[in-house]
């Protein structure tokens, strides 16, 4: 598997820097800022597909080469930063901050709205773009799918200190503390659950931040739906301890049944479908029909005759008269 790191556009900056990094000296950088290098293969990997022109002014904006090269690889604004990047930079620098931001992108939740409680929770100023600069040079998560992102979580538990004979005390303690620790890493339940709103919440509840709004009965009908699911993927691997899974998730699903008729009333649900289907009206004063013909209309309810060249109350040829003395036809 072609294990890709999130922080692919940071690390070719720091690949191409003027200071010339080396791979030590980039796994120590990232490994200070939280971000994932995946060894020197990957980096020399990086080395080879970036390569910098000759000469390479990088700071200087008048430079063309230079500036070509670094818009060819996206990297100019780690170069020549913005505002936004520099947010950026500042909640990678905050720990506590940059947990919560990398979590909820993984939970796919709208950057506004994380960019609005991390000034809430955090304290500190944050704005929508400012993540998605974020997310572009340190939580790339759309370069990995799914299967790769929860392989990158075991990754980053197993680089945590050192096992094996040659370990010191300290490393192999360590090692065994970041695998404890890492069952109730948020981003590692963003990874592993389905992306809804639920799975955002739950991952705020792990981070310490208590939501401020939870519908339950929305809850209670996920569990609902969830149970649903696992009980019909249980059954249809249809070994013994798979019916096992496939009784339990179904005893789920039936309380969440009965705990949903408790709360969501019959009536209420009743007037939730009529409001969906009820006619609005519109409070605008009607138009006359004057205003609609602008004036070509006609309050006769009778069929219009055909124009002929007889004179009124004329008989056409071979007609006759009735009783009022109208022409009719013969």
């Amino acid at each position: 598997m072609a294990l890709r790191s999130p922080a692919e556009f940071y690390l070719k900056y720091l690949i191409v820097h003027p200071d010339e990094y080396t791979d030590e000296q980039i796994k120590s950088i990232c490994a200070d800022a939280g971000l994932d290098s995946l060894g020197t293969t990957y980096l020399q990997d990086l080395r080879d597909r970036c390569v910098a022109p000759k000469p390479f002014y990088p700071n200087n904006a008048l430079h063309i080469r230079s500036h070509r090269f670094l818009i060819k690889e996206g990297i100019r604004s780690l170069y020549h930063p913005d505002d936004n990047t520099r947010i950026a930079l500042r909640v990678l620098r905050n720990p506590r901050a940059k947990e919560f931001v990398e979590a909820m992108i993984l939970s796919h939740a709208p950057l506004l709205e994380i960019a609005s409680a991390v000034v809430r929770y955090r304290g500190m100023h944050c704005t929508g773009p400012a993540l998605e600069q974020y997310k572009k040079y340190f939580w790339n998560v759309d370069l990995l799918d799914s299967t790769q992102m929860r392989t990158l979580m075991h990754y980053r538990v197993e680089v945590s200190g050192a096992t094996g004979e040659n370990a010191s005390k300290e490393d192999r303690a360590l090692n065994a503390a970041a695998k404890k620790a890492s069952y109730m890493d948020p981003r590692r339940l963003a990874a592993d659950l389905p992306y809804s709103p639920v799975t955002a919440l739950m991952s705020q509840m792990r981070m310490g931040a208590m939501p401020g709004k939870l519908e339950l009965a929305q809850s209670v009908e996920l569990v609902q739906a969830m149970a649903v699911l696992r009980a019909a993927e249980a059954t249809l691997y249809g070994s013994l301890k798979d019916s096992i899974t496939a009784k339990n998730f179904s005893d789920v699903a039936r309380n969440m049944t009965e705990m949903l008729e408790s709360i969501v009333k019959p009536d209420e649900n009743l007037r939730e479908q009529l409001h969906a289907i009820a006619l609005r009206t519109d409070t605008a004063p009607i138009p006359s029909i004057h205003q609609l013909s602008s004036g070509a209309h006609t309050a006769e309810l009778q069929p219009m005759s055909q124009e002929t060249n007889e004179l009124p109350g004329t008989a056409p040829p071979g007609g006759r008269r009735d009783r009022k003395g109208a022409a009719q036809e013969p």
